[in-house]
């Protein structure tokens, strides 16, 4: 069945890009739904807001959830699927390595909450929204991946530029 995917992706990473991309179509209908009175450039905002919020609760909380039960490597599913895909590029996805669990639980829990809370300040016009997105996206920034020795594996690592 993997004859169906383009060279060079599997059919996970298909599946995963298409799941991703109704996620996309989510956000577009919870900015257009909650975001019309807006200017352009709110609406943008939102739309990011939106977007990040449902990955951080529907792709990283279930990482989350397999990491605290067990490891993604003896986890079954489609979302485990999508990690062991993942894990290819950089395999500390793979054996729930406390550094990455224990930002993906702070990206989970604090950065969907604050994304929450600016999704509420912008669509009520708060003041305070300007210092919570700059915090927000400090945060955001902060967790990037980084490739300590043997991690990344050199038989895919054209994977780790695409996830």
């Amino acid at each position: 069945m993997d004859s169906v995917a383009p060279p060079g992706l599997s059919l996970v990473s298909v599946l995963s890009m298409v799941a991703c991309s109704f996620q996309v179509f989510a956000a577009v209908l919870l900015t257009c739904r909650y975001g019309g009175q807006g200017s352009t450039e709110e609406r943008w905002v939102l739309l990011w807001l939106f977007y990040d919020v449902i990955v951080h609760l529907t792709l990283e909380g279930p990482f989350v959830y397999m990491s605290l039960v067990g490891t993604v490597e003896m986890s079954e599913g489609p979302l485990a699927e999508l990690w062991k895909e993942y894990s290819k590029a950089d395999r500390r996805w793979l054996i729930s390595d406390p550094t990455i669990v224990s930002i993906e639980i702070l990206t989970v829990v604090l950065d969907s909450l604050l994304g929450l809370l600016l999704i509420h300040a912008v669509l009520k016009d708060k003041y305070y929204r300007y210092y919570y997105n700059m915090y927000y996206r400090l945060d955001s920034t902060w967790v990037t991946t980084t490739d300590p020795a043997g991690w990344r594996s050199e038989e895919e690592k054209n994977k780790f530029g695409l996830f």
